[in-house]
């Protein structure tokens, strides 16, 4: 059929007045998403699933056609996997018949099950040719890169030829490739999440994908982390199943990261509600962290009766320990003496040595040695039966019973009788109890020091002085509890386990009035090791001092420092101020006050040792990551809990809401002018398959990274997130923050409301690297809404919508 020239032109014109309407109605579209975001900041602090305007994405936004934005994905046979651990060879090792030098990848560890383990592969053998060619940099310039990327490219089932070089000898292996072993993923049930999932089907970041046509790509990049989420990491590390030590939660996350905000929020909630102006409930703290873990709680019996007297109130608490001390029994009853033994020692030595000792050159052998030792502790603390161990620090925390004590308090604490199977000594200002527990020991108003360690101490007033593990637990005392009523006491421990710290058994320390000083060493201030910590202060300024996993740290347990109010103070070196290690729940839990947190300045970090430190603090999750190894272990939980005032954060690499390996940090911040300083890895950061958020909720704040990755940044298939719901702030960085995604990372800034600055040295706001080795896509988001006029420093604008290149979008609403 042929078409006359006005006809043509009638057609050319339809066409574009169809191409002028589409662009119009996605301008409106904008200008439509622009005008709903106005208060978002607000309506998300009272409701955080109203995080979904922004970035929810329906449970149909992935399906095939036009409102995917491209094409849908083919299915694919899977990526090959050879399953060595590898470096490049250095020195490259010389080729046996012309002795010249050869550039090789060295295998480090090689994965049981896989293609290189069936072949004969061996730890230490230097691989110098694949498929009959000598190994080259390739395109990726890069001799690693360019392997992985040549194995990656094959598909299960595909064989391999090696060329390697062992003892000088040069060998042909012949390796099928396999898939990489899976493993079960079991999510934390968040059934209000999943149902919210369709809620903003018109989200912010659903318009841009769509108008961008990076639906597909992100789609692949979630599809990855999940992929790499159900891999088994360390396979000489064994439970039930694989991966054992992952929490729920973290699977959660991983799965479902533009969820992590709400989850965050929602652990934060149960917190701040347990402990805070209304009630003060450790039970109920302890409770959320054993849900987080993934450990069953036991029930408490109903209608038990409250003591009605000091003296009722001990028999309880003694009657609690006991039953504390045969549950504990249980725990550790599939544990032979000499594994116990084993577990102490190396637990003593997990998260504790002297500034120095890293960054000594460590010989092959001393690694092969290491790895043994690990392999041997992970697979020994599996045998620890948690439940009972956890459950017997709750019936403790029942009977400490916070709120009791406080009316105890205000009736006028006072000893007036003697309870049943008691036998007293009196002393001037103390009275000595023999209980089934141990030794009671009753301070009066006066100041006491104490220097022995015994099951309880209660003091009822007095300036006093604790020398002692003040309610730590001892090899003599697995628990012990020691509560102050009032005064300006001072804690000074020179031994670690110290001040609120559970280390198989339960450790309690409640402060309930005055300005106190807590200085302690390692594994102190409400940390739990294999065990709870509990130190709970209600109120006064107050200051803690200590060296590592201490103030709210949690490794094989549960960590909590609660604090009631007041301008407080808190320092340490590393490993502390809400950090999570292994299948551990650290936190704090600030109700008010102006609070400042330091963390660092002892431990320098090996990639800029003279510039740099150490924090793993302040929020941070962290596991073991068998990166030359096949002993790991995914990490713990994270979490600092801030109700309000103008608080100043400071800390160095890896800090404020971060994480590292399968696990999650947090930083939630509900009120004030708060201020946040730190270098690397930090304010809202996932590195390597993990995930890290910081919320802010309202205030004018100020947040510096001086390096960078850091302020919604995911690294490595990790989710890293900052929000801000309100006020006028300013960001400052170095490179690959701002909502930045690296090596197929997901990063998000989202900064809702207030005149804002963002001040940039490299790349950011709103960018995403392209990873050449895996041919996949990071993401980074960076969305500035709710109006005011925002100053961007490089580039950036107000009232815009911008794609960046390498999958990054820009998004400033007014």
């Amino acid at each position: 059929m042929v078409f006359t020239r006005p006809f043509r032109t009638i057609v050319s014109a339809l066409a574009l007045l169809v191409l002028l309407a589409s662009c119009a109605t996605r301008e409106k579209s904008f200008e439509i998403l622009t005008e709903s975001s106005a208060g978002l900041g607000e309506r998300i602090n009272r409701d955080p699933a109203q995080w979904g305007a922004l970035f929810g994405l329906a449970p149909d936004f992935f399906k095939r056609g036009e409102d995917a934005g491209d094409e849908p994905i083919k299915p694919s046979r899977g990526k090959g996997w050879l399953g060595i651990a590898m470096k490049l060879a250095d020195p490259p090792p010389r080729d046996p018949a012309s002795g010249d030098p050869v550039p090789a990848v060295e295998a480090l560890t090689v994965f049981p099950l896989s293609g290189a383990e069936q072949a004969g592969l061996r730890a230490g053998d230097r691989i110098v040719a694949l498929d009959g060619r000598r190994l080259s940099p390739g395109s990726e310039n890069s001799i690693l890169a360019h392997f992985r990327k040549t194995i990656a490219r094959k598909t299960p089932g595909d064989t391999v030829r090696l060329k390697i070089l062992r003892d000088g000898a040069a060998l042909d292996l012949d390796a099928v490739l396999v898939p990489r072993l899976k493993t079960a993923t079991p999510l934390k049930p968040h059934p209000d999440l999943d149902s919210d999932r369709g809620r903003f089907p018109d989200s912010l970041l659903a318009y841009a994908l769509r108008k961008e046509k990076l639906a597909g790509e992100f789609r692949r990049t979630l599809e990855e982390i999940r992929d790499r989420t159900s891999e088994v990491m360390a396979p000489s590390v064994k439970g039930k199943d694989y991966n054992p030590f992952r929490l729920h939660e973290v699977n959660y996350v991983m799965t479902h990261p533009l969820d992590l905000p709400q989850a965050a929020r929602q652990i934060t909630g149960a917190l701040a509600a347990s402990f805070g102006d209304e009630k003060k409930s450790l039970p109920e703290a302890l409770q959320t962290a054993m849900e987080e873990l993934d450990v069953v709680y036991e029930v408490p019996a109903e209608n038990a009766n409250r003591p009605a007297d000091l003296a009722g109130y001990i028999d309880r608490l003694v009657k609690a320990i006991v039953e504390a001390e045969s549950l504990r029994k249980q725990a550790l009853s599939g544990l032979s003496p000499e594994e116990i033994d084993m577990l102490y020692k190396v637990a003593r030595q997990l998260l504790a040595e002297e500034p120095g000792e890293r960054g000594k050159e460590v010989s092959d052998e001393d690694k092969r040695r290491i790895d043994a030792e690990n392999t041997v502790f992970l697979n020994t603390a599996l045998k620890v039966r948690l439940a009972p161990l956890l459950n017997a620090s709750l019936r403790v925390a029942r009977a400490v019973d916070v709120d009791l004590l406080l009316s105890l308090k205000q009736k006028g604490a006072r000893l007036e009788r003697f309870g049943d199977g008691w036998t007293v000594t009196e002393e001037e200002n103390l009275t000595v109890v023999q209980t089934a527990a141990g030794k009671v020991l009753i301070g009066g108003p006066g100041r006491n020091v104490y220097t022995e360690d015994t099951a309880v101490i209660i003091d009822l007033g007095g300036d006093d002085i604790y020398l002692n593990h003040a309610g730590g637990s001892t090899s003599a005392y697995p628990f012990a509890v020691v509560v102050d009523f009032s005064g300006d006491d001072l804690y000074s421990a020179s031994a670690d386990f110290s001040q609120g710290a559970g280390f198989f058994g339960g450790g309690f320390l409640v402060d309930l009035e005055g300005d106190d000083r807590y200085s302690a060493r390692n594994y102190a201030q409400g940390t739990g090791i294999f065990g709870v910590g509990v130190l709970a202060d209600l109120g006064g300024k107050d200051e803690y001092r200590s060296l590592s996993s201490a103030q709210g740290a949690g490794a094989f347990g549960i960590g909590l420092l609660a604090e009631g109010g007041g301008d407080d103070r808190y320092f340490a070196d590393r490993f502390a101020q809400g950090f999570g290690f292994v299948k551990g729940f650290g936190a704090i839990v600030e109700t008010a006050g102006n609070d400042e947190y330091f963390a660092g300045g002892a431990y320098p970090d090996g990639r800029d040792p003279d510039k740099s430190y150490e924090s793993l603090s302040q929020g941070f999750g962290l596991g073991i990551r068998p990166y030359d190894t096949l002993a790991g272990a995914s990490g713990g939980i994270g979490v600092i809990a801030e109700a309000g005032g103008n608080d100043t954060y400071v800390g160095d690499y890896f800090a404020q809401g971060a994480s590292y390996w399968f696990a999650l940090g947090i930083l939630d911040d509900r009120k004030g002018h708060d201020k946040y300083i730190s270098g690397r890895y930090s304010q809202g950061a996932g590195i390597h398959l993990s995930a890290g958020v910081l919320m802010d909720g309202e205030g004018d704040d100020i947040y510096l990274a001086s390096y960078g990755v850091a302020q919604g940044c995911g690294h490595d298939l990790g989710v890293g997130t900052l929000l801000d719901n309100g006020g006028d702030d300013r960001y400052i960085a170095g490179v690959l923050s701002q909502g930045a995604g690296n090596a197929n990372g997901i990063g998000v800034l989202n900064d809702n409301g207030g005149d804002d600055e963002y001040h940039i040295k490299g790349s950011g706001q709103g960018r995403g690297n392209f990873e050449p080795d895996g041919e996949l896509g990071s993401f980074g988001f960076h969305f500035d809404t709710g109006g005011g006029k925002d100053y961007y420093s490089p580039g950036g604008k107000n009232n815009s919508l911008v794609f960046k290149t390498e999958w990054g979008i820009f998004a400033d609403t007014n």
